[in-house]
């Protein structure tokens, strides 16, 4: 199989504008797992689809990408380490619906990795800005040992989960 990576090219100087959610969070508890300390975590399945729309500017062009994940989708919300959620829980509500639209956009490698970290920065909207620039370092910096780490597989089946429309003006 040989798929296309990413699945939308986007332009080179596109800008994120908004984020906006266009649907509650609905999710159940299906496994934790991981070591004590370090990585333990929960991972969530949605029980309804949940909806976004990405607002982006290029070249005086404005982008609209509407975007369904299908229920089933599993999420750890945000992949903190345990040690760090004393300062960041992994599901603070400020910014988990952010945090599932950055889970499945890596899943699916939907557009290009700093793109995707983009919508996680401007989606945390309820969060401070320094909370915001934290979360964007953070997956800017090692969010690359899952972006590389996907295969094939993983990422086409994330993308059967994703219903897509894109709007251009």
């Amino acid at each position: 199989m040989n798929i296309a990576r990413p699945l939308i090219p986007l332009p080179d100087d596109i800008k994120i504008v908004q984020t906006l959610f266009l649907s509650e969070i609905d999710v159940t508890p299906v496994r934790t797992t991981g070591y004590w300390l370090l990585f333990r975590k929960t991972t969530w399945r949605l029980n309804e689809p949940f909806g976004f729309k990405i607002y982006a500017t290029s070249k005086g062009r404005n982008y609209c990408y509407e975007i369904t994940i299908k229920k089933g989708f599993e999420t750890d919300f945000a992949s903190i380490p345990k040690v760090f959620w004393w300062l960041y829980s992994p599901e603070d509500c400020r910014y988990n619906k952010a945090a599932i639209a950055h889970d499945i956009l890596y899943a699916g490698e939907v557009f290009i990795k700093s793109f995707n970290d983009d919508v996680l920065a401007m989606g945390m909207e309820n969060a401070s800005r320094l909370n915001r620039w934290n979360f964007h370092q953070a997956v800017k910096w090692f969010g690359n040992i899952t972006y590389k780490g996907h295969r094939e597989e993983s990422i086409e089946a994330a993308r059967q989960l994703i219903d897509m429309k894109v709007f251009l003006n």
